[in-house]
This record gives C-alpha cells, sequence and structure tokens, in this order.
C-alpha cells in the first residue's frame, strides 16, 4: 500500500481520463448535435469547400447601369450627343466672275459665273481673250490649266490687252508647253480662270 499514499490523486486522474476519453469518444461517434455547438463559433475556413457552395443562394439580377458621371480633370469623354440640325447656307464667295473655258474658246457653262462663250475670243493657238463685253471689269485674274494633259502647261494672265487680243479685251491669256530656254510652245488647253 505504498503506491497508494494519495488515494485522492488517482481517483481525481481517473475521473479525467473518464471525462476527456469520454468526451473524444462521443465526438468520434459522430453524437454531438447542432444543438450543442455555440452560434458563431466555426468560421468559415474550418469549412469544407463544398459545406460553403451550399450556404450561398443563387445569384440575382443584374441591376440597372448607374448614371455617366461627370468627366474627371483626366477622365474619358460622355458619349456623343445627337447631331445637330443643318447650319443656314453660307454666303456667296468674293469672285466676280469664273469659267472653265474649253481648249477650242467655248466655255462650259455648267462650271462658269458671268462668264460666258460671247465673252472669249481665241485669236490664235494657246491665247484666250476676255473681251470687253465682260459685265464687270477685273482687278485681279488666276488661271489654271487641265491638269489631264500629257504635258505640263504654263498659263500666263495679264489683266488688260496683249498684241495678239483686240481691241478693249480686259484680260489676256497665253497657255504654253515649256522648252526650256526660250523654246516654249503655244499650245491649245482647256483652263479655269477666276476673276475679282
Amino acid at each position: 500500500m505504498k503506491h497508494l499514499k494519495h488515494p485522492a490523486t488517482i481517483i481525481a486522474a481517473v475521473a479525467l481520463f473518464v471525462a476527456f476519453g469520454g468526451g473524444a469518444a462521443a465526438y468520434a461517434s459522430g453524437l454531438i448535435s447542432g444543438s450543442q455547438i455555440k452560434n458563431h463559433s466555426i468560421a468559415a475556413k474550418k469549412l469544407t469547400k463544398s459545406a460553403v457552395k451550399s450556404l450561398r443562394g443563387q445569384r440575382g439580377p443584374t441591376g440597372p447601369q448607374g448614371a455617366t458621371g461627370a468627366t474627371g480633370a483626366t477622365g474619358a469623354t460622355g458619349p456623343a450627343g445627337a447631331a445637330g440640325p443643318a447650319g443656314a447656307p453660307g454666303a456667296p464667295g468674293s469672285a466676280l466672275a469664273y469659267a472653265h473655258v474649253l481648249s477650242g474658246g467655248g466655255v462650259d457653262a455648267t462650271k462658269s459665273k458671268n462668264v460666258s462663250a460671247t465673252n472669249v475670243s481665241h485669236p490664235g493657238t494657246g491665247a484666250y481673250c476676255f473681251l470687253s463685253s465682260l459685265p464687270f471689269t477685273p482687278q485681279n485674274a488666276v488661271a489654271s490649266a487641265s491638269f489631264i494633259l500629257p504635258q505640263m502647261r504654263t498659263v500666263g494672265v495679264l489683266v488688260g490687252q496683249t498684241s495678239d487680243c483686240p481691241a478693249g479685251t480686259k484680260v489676256s491669256v497665253h497657255i504654253v508647253i515649256p522648252g526650256g530656254a526660250g523654246a516654249d510652245t503655244a499650245s491649245d488647253s482647256d483652263f479655269t480662270i477666276e476673276f475679282n
């Protein structure tokens, strides 16, 4: 009986062993019920993925789009607005007249203003004269040859009369094919002219 000096300690140890052993046995056999678990005592990270998934409900419908916010200092601009109404016609141009003169001296009336075939003479190759019958007095004139010709043309314009145009000519036009070193060749060509 030398080993039984402290029978109270032995009894306490046995009682403790039974208490822990009995609880462990109850847990292992699945005898813990839901009523024994305190609310909020199990964290989601302690649950299995399938248990967490089973706790989620179905996804709800997508909500309406929010209003477009104001543009920030470096933000993107909002959506483009609707097209505005057509503007009023602009004021007429400042040209007194213009014309598309054909190589033979005729005038294309659909591309001309205040100039007709009766206002133009063609006294020789490359020479075109705008006669005194023009309904205005030009201060300036600019002309350019047709760009679809196989060779480049140079157009000379003089507000006034040259020697090959009749008296009273208001504007003289001469067209040549440049040959270099004074070897230019007079050439008939369509051209356009504008008067101011």
